[in-house]
């Protein structure tokens, strides 16, 4: 699997084994609902004002790969440069590759060596949005000629997706 981060300024980083990263797995959270509810005294039960969704959790498992020690150790700096959440950045995985979440990192996190030049990490992600987004926009057409729509993205029925 093959994981990028895009920052907001376009710089784009795509995490392989060329950059000493592996990323093992990337998953999220189901959206956890909200729901407000007001209660009347003397009346048996609630009322149901609504349900809404907070952010969500995503989180990406790596390996991380040195060439030796010293690579290992310069490695490690630069994965915690990567993910630094001052500001947000999108991520997205080759899987479902038109689809990026705009996360900070959630937490610390530690990167723990397995063997030699090898370690393991967790990075929890957050997203104030439940939604991913979309890298199209309404100013292309709903086709996949665009090369940034693809199937279960809440494309309008009234434009019939073109092949």
């Amino acid at each position: 699997m093959i994981l990028t981060v895009e920052r907001l300024n376009g710089e784009k980083y795509v995490l392989n084994e060329e950059l000493g990263l592996i990323c093992s797995d990337f998953f999220y959270d189901s959206p956890s609902p909200i729901t407000e509810t007001s209660t009347r005294p003397g009346v048996d039960g609630f009322n149901d004002l609504g349900t809404t969704y907070d952010g969500r959790t995503l989180y990406a498992r790596f390996y991380l790969v040195g060439a030796n020690n010293y690579h290992y150790a310069m490695l490690r700096h630069q994965v915690f440069k990567l993910f630094d959440s001052r500001e947000e950045f999108y991520i997205y995985s080759d899987e479902e590759s038109r689809k990026r979440w705009r996360v900070k990192c959630a937490s610390s996190y530690a990167i723990n060596r397995i063997a030699g030049p090898l370690g393991e990490f967790e990075v929890p992600f957050i997203s104030k949005s439940p939604y991913a987004e979309s890298l199209g926009t309404l100013q292309q057409d709903f086709t996949f000629a665009e090369d940034v729509w693809a199937f279960a993205q809440n494309i309008p029925l009234k434009t019939p997706l073109k092949i």
